[in-house]
């Protein structure tokens, strides 16, 4: 088992990571989880957010993101639209290849969500 409770096998990794919401740059409440599962290098991140008064529809940008000399940088993995009050979305990409960006899914510090109308989630991971 790994710090997120999720286990890691060869060609095999999955954890669970409860994501929140943040209002004017600070953390709120929990809001929901995503499934992060890796199989022969594939990438399924699942999202399951409720957040209500989210309007349905709205682009909503999913990101990867590393620390690097005291700043995040950001890899759009990939985007979904929102449901009336809540997010819920599956993307996939190479697990050795976040996003196309070369980084693997070890060295992400965490995910993050944006919603076109500012929406802002998100969660660190401690891999």
């Amino acid at each position: 088992m790994n710090k997120q409770g999720g286990c890691h096998l060869a060609g095999y990794r999955r954890f669970i990571a409860y994501v929140y919401e943040y209002k004017k740059g600070k953390k709120e409440k929990n809001c929901g989880f995503m499934k992060v599962e890796v199989r022969e290098r594939v990438c399924t991140i699942e999202i399951h957010l409720q957040v209500a008064g989210l309007a349905a529809g709205d682009k909503c940008k999913i990101y990867g993101f590393v620390r690097k000399d005291g700043l995040i940088n950001g890899i759009q993995i990939g985007d979904c639209n929102t449901e009336k009050n809540k997010i819920d979305c599956q993307v996939e990409t190479d697990g050795t290849d976040m996003g196309g960006s070369g980084t693997p899914l070890g060295k992400m510090g965490g995910m993050i969500l944006i919603t076109q109308t500012g929406g802002f989630f998100g969660r660190a991971f401690g891999l």
